[in-house]
């Protein structure tokens, strides 16, 4: 779950943000005239969702297999740090060879187009100025991509910012800074959960009052208000409950970390218990696990993981000379690129370089030497999956997808109760302000499996699904209607599994 906090620096506009998307077009022209090679053929936008072939390659360090997911030998260039969902595809911002923008998902099998800058298209390049996406895009667990950037109205000439979300199909605006937007300024990259709770900074626009929200469907809610005692939001993360953490700035304690869930905030780090200083976005798993970079007063460059209690994950006393942002999943493994004292740097899943090593700089990729790495803050997934930018000698580059030998053991039901034939976890989030998620498992071939829901009464509110049931797991997430589209009340429901003549039941609460 991106921005992505440092992943490409030119891709973050500030202040002009038009202006330096075109100043960067022109930069990447002026590059493409001076190079002595020749670039590959541009590509209609049809061909374009399936332009990146797979490729799976073993030779780099550390017990992992590598899967190209997108690279620059197509008709993109210039590709982002990737966001990385639960069942291991990539959503990621890049160039075309036309120099706009786009946003991409990819799966290790198909590269899909989810949103471009083009004239005549989604977004228009002509009129008020050039319009732009503005930040590295989120994914939930459904695929569904979630972005900030311009939108135009020909016809009144307004532009405004929007949140937008796309399943690759059906692109819609989460909430906008246009007529009747309630949002309107100071808006932040927005993040997103597992089941698609939204996060994002913004002021409102009677008020000019910042705040952190959450969207799940409808208008954005208010979780967090800037206050002279905590301010300065950072871009929110956002868990799958809906909680969400931040960076902060309070007058008397300093930068400092902090999570809120319901308009309280709880300090889970400040410069005032320890820390130098704290003022990098922090990172938070699905099941609320934290982490965060930190410098403590000894001087040194360190991360850290919090639930409940803070632990080191590695410091430069150590051999790394440099830690960047690392990622966090719920059963507390961390991701991160680090910089060796001895000399070059890679990515890690700990403190040492040699045990803890997923791939090195000098390691050969694909082919050929890797030369340069660069990930971010949700580049790490709950089967231990690690999705990262690379650069290669031989010219290529792209996001490549490590997969690890020995899939990681998450602690969920989905894994503890393996004897069932039948697998129903907890919802989330619970209880849910909008959307609220499913995930089960069938563990055996049998029958016809459906999900339904039933109100506390036990009367049928919504058939979710029915499927052939084939052994995996799903997430099905329900939206509060019922079968004829009606919006359902606050309340007490249930949620019924059943497959080949067993059944499980689990129990949640709507609050609206």
């Amino acid at each position: 779950m991106v921005g992505i906090d440092g992943a490409c620096e030119w891709l973050y506009p500030s202040g002009d943000g038009q202006q330096e998307g075109r100043n960067v077009k022109q930069d990447k022209e002026r590059e493409n005239r001076n190079e002595s090679k020749q670039r590959p053929q541009a590509i209609s936008s049809a061909d374009r969702t399936c332009h990146d072939q797979p490729h799976v390659d073993g030779s780099a360090a550390g017990d992992y297999t590598f899967t190209r997911m997108a690279d620059n030998t197509g008709n993109l260039d210039a590709l982002s740090a990737p966001a990385l969902n639960g069942d291991g595809t990539v959503a990621f911002l890049a160039f075309t060879d036309e120099y706009e923008q786009g946003i991409y998902r990819a799966d290790g099998s198909a590269v899909t187009t989810i949103a471009e800058e083009s004239p005549g298209g989604f977004y228009s390049s002509t009129g008020c100025g050039s319009f732009q996406l503005v930040n590295n895009p989120e994914i939930d667990d459904l695929g569904r991509v979630v972005f900030r950037g311009y939108t135009f109205d020909p016809i009144t000439w307004d532009c405004w910012e929007a949140i937008y979300r796309s399943d690759g199909i059906t692109t819609t605006a989460l909430t906008d800074s246009g007529a009747g937007g309630a949002l309107y300024s100071d808006w932040s990259n927005p993040s997103v959960s597992p089941s698609g709770i939204v996060a994002i900074r913004a002021s409102v626009l009677a008020t000019n009052a910042i705040g952190l929200y959450t969207i799940t469907m409808g208008e954005p809610t208010l979780v967090l208000d800037e206050t002279d005692s905590l301010r300065t939001f950072s871009d929110p993360d956002v868990d799958g409950s809906g909680t969400i953490c931040f960076n902060a700035y309070d007058p008397t304690l300093g930068d400092g970390i902090y999570t809120a869930g319901s308009g309280e905030a709880t300090m889970i780090a400040s410069v005032s218990n320890g820390y130098f200083s704290l003022d990098v976005e922090p990172a938070v798993a699905p099941g609320g696990v934290i982490c965060f970079n930190g410098e403590p007063v000894s001087g040194t460059e360190a991360a850290y993981t919090w639930n409940g209690t803070t632990n080191l994950i590695a410091d430069t006393d150590g051999p790394c000379s440099q830690i960047h942002t690392p990622a966090i999943n719920s059963s507390g493994e961390s991701a991160f690129y680090a910089g060796l004292d001895a000399g070059g740097g890679g990515f890690y899943t700990g403190s040492d370089p040699i045990v803890d090593v997923v791939i090195s700089l000098g390691d050969t990729l694909f082919g050929s030497p890797v030369n340069y790495l660069k990930g971010g803050r949700h580049i790490l997934n709950e089967s231990g999956q690690i999705a990262y930018i690379y650069e290669l000698d031989n010219g290529k580059g792209g996001i490549a997808l490590a997969t690890p030998d020995a899939p990681t053991t998450v602690q969920s039901p989905l894994q503890t109760e393996g004897s069932r034939s039948l697998i129903l976890a907890p919802p989330f989030p619970n209880p849910a302000p909008g959307d609220v998620g499913f995930r089960f498992a069938v563990t055996a071939d049998r029958g016809t499996a459906e999900l339904k829901i039933f109100d506390f009464s036990g009367r049928h509110v919504r058939s979710l699904l029915r499927y052939q049931a084939v052994r995996g797991e799903r997430i099905v997430i329900w939206d509060g209607r019922d079968e004829s589209e009606r919006q359902h009340s606050s309340g007490h429901y249930f949620a019924r599994l059943s497959a080949g003549g067993n059944a499980s039941t689990t129990r949640f609460i709507l609050v609206r």
